[in-house]
């Protein structure tokens, strides 16, 4: 089982289906990706005003992109794992005219490789890192007034501290 790491910065940024990037941080790596199924992260559509809202979430379709570790940069690398982000639910705020950001907290677990090939692409590497990993953070939802008493989702912004 690889090590555990807690995750202590970084930002998943939802604001469509096909806009998802994630930044993470810890004490071993610095590491920026895309989503390649955002739909695993899915905003949540429309709500209305005393709804219970959950932005809970759970991605395992990491893409690439550059990363540093063990005091060396990579402009490229290859992400594997799944990341289980836990928000606590809320109710959604009064209706108004104007826009509505609302946060909660959640909590992150899951696991996150790196290789420097596609280990998807019929390349045997082994990964250049695999650690569990744990955090907690705060995710703000930005909803727009819509018809009636309805919201729309804009964003899901999570913040990992």
């Amino acid at each position: 089982m690889p090590p555990v790491l807690r995750i202590t910065g970084g930002v998943l940024y939802a604001s469509s289906p096909t806009e998802m990037d994630v930044t993470l941080e810890s004490a071993k790596f610095a590491v920026r990706f895309n989503l390649t199924d955002p739909g695993t992260i899915p905003l949540p559509g429309d709500t209305s005003q005393g709804l219970s809202l959950d932005v809970s979430a759970t991605n395992a379709d990491f893409g690439y992109g550059p990363g540093d570790f063990g005091g060396q940069r990579y402009d490229k690398l290859f992400y594997g794992g799944a990341l289980h982000l836990k928000a606590t639910p809320f109710t959604v705020g009064p209706n108004s005219s104007n826009p509505l950001r609302q946060t909660t907290r959640f909590v992150v677990s899951g696991r996150l490789a790196a290789y420097t090939a596609d280990p998807n692409g019929g390349n045997i590497v082994p990964p250049l890192f695999d650690y569990q990993v744990t955090g907690r953070g705060r995710v703000t939802v930005s909803m727009y007034p819509y018809v009636g008493n309805s919201r729309s989702i804009l964003s899901l912004f999570y913040l990992f501290i």
